[in-house]
């Protein structure tokens, strides 16, 4: 298929419009309709409609002579209407700030506080008033409503386009908040043009040629850097963007995990992109593993659980699992078919990733990325070899046979060292645990102890105090903790985990959950530390 690739030296939303104008006839976004057929539209469908999205944020500043440009956008909608949204924002030169519709009004407030956008996009009777009273005193941010009318595809184009706007390629373009997968309120990271057009350079290391290519992003998220991360792959490799109907209601965010799956049976991608926790639930059903054999299944985010991973492995499904983080970009990309080597990603060798081995953890490896002239990022918080860097807190083990291959074996100060010296990853462990039916989940603690302990929180139905013979009279107490306390044979002897370790947690203290599904481990740490003290004071 022809595709005119197009120059780096422009940032995405200039690029779409180079794509206009050389790729107009090439088909970039595709979607079902109500009566199941496709709706496919080219660049020249999709580039004047930006224009008109464009158009409206740009009468907006215009008409305010504020000097911030930032314009906050928390809203649910579907995912191609958000896509567009986004792109009429930075088309406009301004700065686009999407936030998570996940997060509570007390994170929102304290996003927006932080930044301190000059606009926020909002559906009506949805943006919580608490986060709208705290940061509207004195000149406070302007409401918009979602521009609805330029928004319709269907619509009548205009034909007139924007003149160029004047933001530098180095000023920030995106903020980009982190999924708060360490603690409670994210952090917020200021992304220029060029970071990402220099991530998206990655995709050139993909064997397969893309033009034309259906992708599956039924399911993506543009409030996080990967869904962001598929736009400038998208225009950069020509595949075509597959997305659930904008008109169904069933579409606005978050859409239900066997819908979105509808969504890949009518659109037929040959990639599709997840996260973990839609993959989890599509295993389960054996109906579902045709169509996931059919095509990559691409993934990121939280570490997709192992069990369910190499079921689907062994059943005929590419897994391809990414990493990356909001401070580095995107440090991976797409591989050969991995089988059950499924765990590794491939790691293009690019000049400022750089896995060092990490001492004290018999082998493994750390990354630090460096920040160049060719490849600016935004933070840093170490220096290598006396260059700015980000080190990411993460260990990987290197595979033993690929090259520039690893997999992640989790954060670093997740790990825990008992008092023997003894290096213990808790996430196998808290895995284990999890999967017992009555958990609904576990954080492992012992660093600087002679054993592991464990919180564990079992769903609401099981009575608290690991007594649930009133909920199911098979199961007995001694049942669960033998079950519980089967995972010592992922521990070493001299640590395992005894009865007097296993602390249930209470109604009155719930172990937290980030959005990403992961608990927040320090936290709860912080709350339960009385109940560690006295689990290991126990005689």
């Amino acid at each position: 298929m022809s595709f005119v690739p197009p120059p780096m030296s422009v940032p995405l939303e200039l690029q779409l419009d180079f794509h206009s104008v050389n790729n107009s006839a090439h088909p970039f976004v595709t979607h079902p309709l109500a009566n199941g057929d496709l709706k496919t539209y080219s660049y020249a469908d999709i580039v004047p409609k930006i224009h008109q999205v464009a158009k409206f944020f740009q009468r907006q500043v215009t008409s305010d002579s504020r000097t911030s440009h930032v314009v906050a956008f928390i809203a649910t909608p579907d995912a191609l209407t958000s896509f567009m949204i986004i792109m009429g924002i930075l088309r406009a030169g301004l700065t686009a700030f999407p936030i998570s519709p996940r997060f509570s009004p007390e994170v929102v407030s304290r996003l927006l506080m932080e930044v301190k956008p000059a606009y926020i996009i909002a559906e009506e009777g949805y943006m919580p008033l608490k986060a709208i009273s705290t940061i509207s005193h004195g000149n406070g941010p302007i409401l918009l409503d979602l521009p609805n009318e330029a928004l319709e595809l269907s619509s009548s184009q205009d034909t007139e386009l924007m003149p160029l706007h004047h933001r530098a390629s180095d000023e920030p373009a995106y903020i980009i908040h982190s999924s708060a997968t360490s603690g409670p309120y994210p952090k917020t990271i200021r992304c220029s043009s060029d970071f990402m057009l220099r991530n998206a350079e990655l995709i050139d290391y993909v064997r397969d040629d893309l033009r034309g290519k259906i992708v599956g992003m039924q399911s993506a998220e543009f409030f996080h850097f990967i869904g962001l991360a598929f736009l400038n792959w998208a225009v950069r490799a020509g595949f075509v963007m597959a997305f659930l109907n904008p008109q169904d209601q069933k579409s606005k965010f978050p859409a239900h995990p066997n819908f979105i799956f509808q969504g890949y049976v009518q659109t037929r991608p040959s990639l599709i992109y997840a996260s973990p926790r839609l993959i989890e639930t599509w295993a389960t059903d054996s109906d579902k593993l045709p169509l996931l054999r059919s095509a990559t299944i691409n993934t990121a985010g939280k570490m997709l659980n192992k069990q369910v991973g190499d079921f689907l492995a062994c059943n005929g499904v590419r897994i391809n699992v990414g990493f990356g983080s909001t401070e580095t970009g995107a440090i991976c990309m797409m591989s050969d078919d991995q089988g059950m080597d499924w765990e590794y990603f491939y790691a293009p060798p690019v000049p400022e990733f750089k896995f060092i081995e990490r001492p004290n953890f018999n082998g493994l490896y750390g990354l630090v990325v460096q920040s160049s002239n060719r490849r600016k990022l935004s933070v840093y918080n170490t220096s290598y070899n006396e260059v700015a860097a980000y080190d990411t807190g993460d260990l990987f083990m290197k595979h033993p046979t690929k090259p520039d291959h690893y997999k992640v074996i989790g954060r670093i100060s997740d790990q825990i060292m008992l008092s023997t010296g003894e290096v213990i990853n808790p996430l196998p462990i808290e895995e284990a645990i999890s999967r017992q039916p009555e958990v609904k989940m576990a954080i492992v603690f012992g660093h600087g102890r002679i054993t592991i302990g464990v919180i564990v929180q079992f769903h609401p139905e099981i009575a608290y105090g690991i007594d649930c013979t009133a909920n199911d009279s098979t199961v007995t107490t001694n049942d669960i903790l033998s079950r519980i306390l089967h995972v010592n044979h992922l521990l070493p002897s001299s640590a395992h985990l005894t009865e007097k370790t296993i602390i249930t947690a209470s109604t009155s203290k719930p172990l937290l959950m980030s959005p990403k599904g992961l608990p927040w481990r320090i936290q709860a740490l912080e709350d339960y530390e009385e109940e560690i003290l006295a689990a290991y004071s126990t005689k």
